[in-house]
Formats: C-alpha cells, structure tokens, sequence
C-alpha cells in the first residue's frame, strides 16, 4: 500500500525512531499513520478511506 508522505517540516522534525515507528505501523495497517509528539504525551492518527478499514482498526484494537 501505498502512503502519502508527512508534509517537509514535520517529517523534518521527527526523529528516526518516530519515522520508522510510522512506517513500521503504517505498513503493518496499510494504512497512514502519523505520530506526534507535544510535552509527555502526543498523538497517533490511523487515517482511513472506508468504514470497512474503520471497522478492521476497531477489530485490532478490541482484540488486545
């Protein structure tokens, strides 16, 4: 699957850990994921196309 890359000034400011997190993630969803860091914590976006991808996400999660 193909992912749209981070616009240049955020991917700039990731470091590799992060980027290779996103990717790992990403490939492992097939979907584009994005992690950002603010302070202690931060956020990760699971961006989807179908309520079907939605759906498969929430299955994922609920499993663990």
């Amino acid at each position: 699957a193909q992912h749209a890359p981070a616009p240049t000034e955020v991917r700039e400011s990731k470091d590799s850990d992060t980027i290779a997190l996103e990717r790992s993630l990403s490939d492992r969803l097939g979907l584009s994921v994005s992690i950002n860091h603010k302070g202690g914590g931060g956020q990760l976006k699971i961006n989807y196309k179908t309520l079907d991808q939605l759906e498969e996400i929430c299955r994922l999660l609920e499993a663990r």
